[in-house]
């Protein structure tokens, strides 16, 4: 699934973040490195902008566009407006705006999945149409694109240059983008959302330091979003992790009640470690029955397996005129 750090109508105050409704300021470093390592990115101590960032990106914008080279390119030049000829220590997330209005970001209700520690699980399930997350909105896909094709994982400029190739880029330039892309999937959720986490992490499943409880679940408002539901991924067997109503999840519970009130607020269990590849498209199946059954779109059974339970039903006529034609066939032997 990222994040925005400015001047916004509601302001997201955190004693973490570096946000303000004075004028929009950069995020603090430790505290994106933070964030994003929680997320699952690859951090780096130094890391560069690749050479023809250009051309990787409207490569990998055709992929999500197919033969529309305008659009590809009104989003490289709101892409990289945001950062070009930009002291990059001064990037915000607001200065993305202009590539989200280029490629927007936009859930249907019921839809909307936020993750913590279960990226594996979250890419393999948003195949389905009825995920909106990080792995399926466009806008992520192209810049997910550029990271699995040409191991982007960092841009910049500098005041005298677009894209800046000698210095190592700060981490807040790709950060804030990630932060601008969550405030505004979370701006986009209505109805039922959902997060997924790991109970079986060091310090829990939900961490107060992450894009979910910092960017995201301030702007789950409930004017649009009436209930959040929890999936949580842990090793059942081992029993050492937090289940629902234990540890942090405690607190996801009480500040989603406070926000939603009676009802506003579920748990589901899945058994499995996310970590394990072997294992991700089964998780994926059972936390998407957990959704399905939310969206009221089935009552939990895979779709291999609702599959095989309609072909039973529609074949069992012709089965049952079959065992009659064979009894009588038999009586009259």
């Amino acid at each position: 699934m990222a994040r925005s750090l400015l001047v916004y109508s509601c302001c997201l105050v955190s004693s973490f973040l570096a946000l303000s409704c004075a004028p929009a300021q950069a995020a603090d470093a430790a505290t994106m490195r933070q964030m994003m390592l929680e997320r699952g990115m690859a951090v780096y101590d130094e890391c560069y902008s690749p050479e023809h960032l250009d051309q990787i990106f409207v490569r990998a914008c055709d992929k999500v566009f197919p033969g529309d080279s305008s659009r590809c390119k009104s989003a490289w030049v709101g892409f990289s407006t945001a950062f070009g000829y930009k002291d990059p220590n001064t990037v915000v997330a607001e200065d993305y705006s202009d590539y989200f209005n280029a490629v927007p970001v936009a859930s249907p209700p019921n839809t909307t999945v936020f993750w913590s520690g279960v990226v594996n699980v979250v890419e393999e399930m948003s195949v389905n149409p009825n995920i909106s997350s990080s792995a399926n909105q466009n806008s992520s896909v192209i810049i997910n694109t550029m990271t699995a094709d040409d191991d982007v994982r960092c841009w910049c400029g500098n005041k005298t240059h677009m894209v800046d190739t000698v210095n190592p880029c700060p981490i807040t330039t790709t950060g804030v983008f990630w932060e601008k892309f969550s405030a505004l999937l979370a701006e986009s959720a209505s109805g039922t959302a959902f997060w997924m986490g790991h109970g079986d992490r060091p310090g829990g499943a939900y961490l107060s330091i992450s894009f979910f409880a910092q960017v995201e679940f301030p702007r789950l408002t409930p004017d649009r979003v009436k209930r959040l539901v929890a999936i949580n991924i842990y090793n059942c067997s081992k029993a050492t992790g937090e289940q629902c109503g234990e540890g942090t999840l405690v607190d996801l519970q009480n500040q989603a009640l406070d926000k939603y009130g009676s009802g506003g607020y579920g748990c589901s269990e899945v058994c499995g470690d996310p970590k394990d590849t072997q294992q991700v498209p089964k998780l994926a199946d059972m936390s998407l029955n957990v959704i399905r059954v939310e969206q009221g779109l089935g009552s939990g059974y895979s779709y291999l397996q609702a599959s095989v339970a309609v072909g039973v039903i529609i074949s069992l006529p012709i089965i049952l005129m079959c065992l009659r034609a064979n009894m009588k066939h038999s009586k009259k032997e």
